[in-house]
């Protein structure tokens, strides 16, 4: 099973997004879906990954905890970039 966050993102491309997680849970292939995912190198804050990568049974048993999905890479990228803004101004804040 995988790990999910309690109240994901889901992008506004996405129809279902439950019915989505539940084809993912147990197995089935999704085209077309990337998932945002907790990275697990302290390097990164998020990792995007293609759902189709989740048939690799290796794959799935070590993908980190999904915390939002997207129809599409480009509206993967929407939250990144948003939080990247947010913690420029962050730092523009902080340090000027």
């Amino acid at each position: 099973m995988l790990k999910w966050q309690e109240n994901f993102l889901a992008g506004e491309s996405v129809k279902d997004p439950e019915e989505i997680k539940k084809k993912l849970n147990s197995g089935k292939p999704v085209l077309g879906i990337y998932l945002l995912t907790l990275s697990e190198n302290p390097v990164n804050l998020m990792d995007i990954i293609p759902a189709a990568m989740l048939i690799q049974k290796s794959f799935y048993g070590i993908c980190p905890k999904i915390i939002g999905m997207a129809k599409g890479k480009e509206e993967a990228l929407v939250p990144l970039l948003l939080l990247y803004r947010s913690q420029v101004h962050v730092h523009v804040d902080i340090y000027f």
